[in-house]
């Protein structure tokens, strides 16, 4: 038995050591196929590579909208009067991905529908593809490895799948279709509203603003329990949570609001939109702390001293609790955190806790002096 428990660990390193060496493999063999050199080490997911001297950005990342699996980003500069995404019809992540357009804001590609496109300026990108040479093109892109195509005002990202079943020669014909892609883009006559290729630094705002304010609150909250050298444990967590959702509320619905109707404008919509859903549900759990240290920095109670008796105690992530009830019958139970020593000598049922409980500026019960007494 000791043997299997020494052996388990590395059996483990094992296992992960050949399932990234076999991910390597079959990365490896798609940037091979593209007419890009193998690489022996990985020391970044994101790297830089040339293509008939041509600089692009390559990316290897996740499917986080469909099958999970590991992907390749091609990222080409272009300059592009015209934003769009292709996809195959039956892929489950277009709709996800392409959610915020209404119907009239689709089309398809090639004359048998096999693939759509999506587009802020549909009419104008349709126009764009009544070329045969860019229909075949775009055709000979979608043979089972290219997932989706996404262009902006200043690059054409590929999405290739890793571990597709499609043949691997079909590979060598992707960089070539992208390049007619990206001259048919640049020689195009094609222009679109200002608004429009505007909207891609409102959407590096909708991305930056929210960061800025997560990193000033976290700080003004450290600042807050610095200046006044004390914490500012609340007794109940949900009732604080359910504060700071009142006080968010506001600016959360701005925010996203705003992440809606800049990101109709900006492909690909939807996915634009779910990354500031994403950034809003962080920034709101970054308002917590400075919330709770608002609360008690600014209340001017005068406080009321309670006596609860301690019924258990337990240990979370090197942090230790007691568990506490008011010496009240149908009194509910709270937990508030205390020092390593104070947790080693208090048993339940054997010690109580005096404390000063104040009603918070945000009416969120909390701590501001406790003090352990133990029976014997």
């Amino acid at each position: 038995m000791e043997i299997i428990i020494l052996l388990l660990p590395l059996l483990i390193l094992a296992l992960v050591v050949f399932v990234s060496l076999r991910e390597i493999k079959q990365v490896n063999n798609v940037l091979y196929r593209m007419g890009f050199r193998k690489r022996r080490f990985w020391i970044s997911q994101k790297f830089t590579e040339t293509y008939n001297g041509h600089s692009l950005s390559l990316t290897l990342t996740q499917d986080v909208l469909g099958s999970r699996e590991k992907i390749l980003h091609v990222s080409i500069p272009a300059r592009s009067p015209l934003s769009f995404s292709i996809w195959e019809r039956d892929d489950a992540s277009f709709s996800k991905v392409n959610t915020i357009f209404e119907d009239g804001n689709t089309a398809q590609v090639d004359p048998d529908g096999r693939l759509l496109i999506a587009s802020p300026d549909i009419s104008k990108v349709t126009e764009f593809f009544s070329d045969e040479t860019l229909q075949k093109a775009v055709k000979d892109l979608f043979q089972g490895w290219i997932k989706n195509i996404e262009v902006t005002g200043d690059a054409i990202t590929a999405t290739v799948s890793i571990k597709s079943k499609a043949d691997p020669s079909l590979l060598e014909d992707v960089m070539p279709a992208l390049f007619v892609l990206k001259a048919k883009l640049e020689t195009s006559n094609l222009r679109v509203e200002k608004s429009r290729q505007t909207s891609k630094y409102l959407v590096t705002a909708l991305y930056t603003i929210p960061v800025v304010c997560i990193i000033v609150e976290l700080v003004l909250a450290v600042l807050l329990n610095i200046k006044a050298r004390k914490d500012f444990d609340v007794l109940n967590t949900f009732s604080l949570i359910k504060m700071a959702f009142l006080l968010f509320l506001p600016v959360g619905a701005i925010y996203l609001l705003t992440a809606y109707f800049v990101s109709k404008k900006y492909l690909p919509s939807g996915k634009t939109f779910f990354t500031c859903l994403l950034i809003c549900h962080g920034w709101f759990v970054a308002s917590i702390p400075l919330i709770m240290n608002i609360n008690g920095y600014f209340d001017r109670s005068t406080g009321i001293e309670k006596e609860f008796t301690v019924v258990d105690k337990y240990t979370r992530k090197n942090s230790y609790y007691l568990v506490l009830k008011e010496n009240e019958q149908n009194s509910s139970t709270f937990s508030i955190l205390v020092r390593e020593e104070e947790y080693n000598k208090t048993l339940p049922y054997k010690a109580s806790v005096r404390m000063v409980v104040k009603d918070g500026a945000f009416k969120v019960k909390w701590r501001a002096f406790y003090k352990i007494e133990y029976h014997n």
